[in-house]
């Protein structure tokens, strides 16, 4: 269906030809437009190291207990949150494990 036939679809009457080319030309350009952007911000991305490839989830979980807490007050006899050490020692069983030796 051609844009005139889409316009007197929609109730707009005495749309010329000329008008509807126009038409047709700026929807080409928006497109146009939306795909280069869309290509120009995925190089920028891909070339950036502003933005990380995956979150930090240990930062992420430390803002939303210190959030938690700064609304309900302490929550350290509900929340436990391992520390560095508790979770090297974590990964080290996780690999033996892993490995057969425990």
């Amino acid at each position: 269906m051609d844009t005139q036939e889409r316009l007197e679809r929609a109730g707009v009457k005495g749309v010329n030809a000329e008008v509807a080319r126009r038409i047709d030309l700026m929807d080409a350009a928006a497109e146009l437009f939306g795909v280069s952007k869309d290509l120009s911000m995925r190089k920028l991305y891909d070339e950036s190291d502003a933005v990380p490839h995956s979150p930090d989830e240990t930062a992420i979980k430390e803002l939303l207990v210190n959030c938690l807490e700064e609304h309900y007050g302490d929550l350290s006899s509900a929340v436990h949150l391992p520390g560095r050490a508790e979770n090297t020692v974590q990964d080290v069983v996780n690999l033996l494990k892993e490995r057969g030796y425990v």
